[in-house]
């Protein structure tokens, strides 16, 4: 055996009896339920407001979308290090498209703090009730500046003016190895305008 399979093994070894379970054997977090969305006012969630500064209009209307995962996600993210990530795109034929991406997105909990990280400073109850936010308009970059020119990016997508069915995804992300998928996720158009014409919009 090489001295690179000898150090690799002996790594794997040591995160094993350490109890850290290895990023790629992760199973892929399952989306269970997802309740009806509704537009809050950040301001409103004090984790969000730290997040957006005092230099935010007020109020900043963003459209929250509540769901539940068959995992504790506290657990998951202490045995499986990785980050979390919602991808979020117009659907096609009902389910989430990476050619037509809209929202890449950060995963909150109840609370507004940032899973795993934050969420996992703030409590250590089993948490398998999460929190997606999407921006409404394309006021506030809702995708990374790397992708601006990247063809599978929709520009320009509008909630409250596009009548698009919205699918979304929870994906690991880690460094070295690919991420694992959840299952996709739909949110009809009538449920968005729905949310929104009870916040007056």
């Amino acid at each position: 055996m090489s001295a690179i399979l000898r150090t690799l093994a002996l790594v794997v070894l040591s995160l094993l009896l350490s109890g850290c379970a290895l990023p790629f054997l992760a199973p892929a977090i399952w989306i269970t339920e997802t309740r009806p969305p509704r537009v809050i006012d950040a301001w409103d969630v004090p984790a969000l407001a730290r997040e957006f500064g005092s230099s935010t209009p007020r109020p900043h209307h963003l459209l929250v979308v509540e769901f539940e995962t068959r995992q504790d996600l506290r657990e998951y993210f202490a045995r499986y290090p990785s980050l979390l990530q919602l991808r979020a795109s117009l659907c096609r034929d009902g389910s989430y498209d990476s050619t037509r991406r809209v929202s890449d997105r950060d995963v909150r909990d109840p609370a507004g703090y940032d899973i795993p990280y934050e969420s996992a400073l703030s409590s250590d109850a089993p948490l398998r009730e999460a929190r997606a936010y999407f921006y409404l308009d394309t006021r506030a970059p809702r995708i990374g500046a790397t992708d601006a020119r990247d063809p599978n990016v929709v520009h320009g997508h509008d909630l409250r003016r596009d009548r698009d069915d919205i699918c979304f995804v929870l994906r690991t992300v880690t460094k070295a190895i690919p991420g694992r998928t959840s299952n996709s996720v739909r949110i009809p158009y009538a449920d968005i305008r729905a949310a929104l014409d009870a916040a007056g919009m």
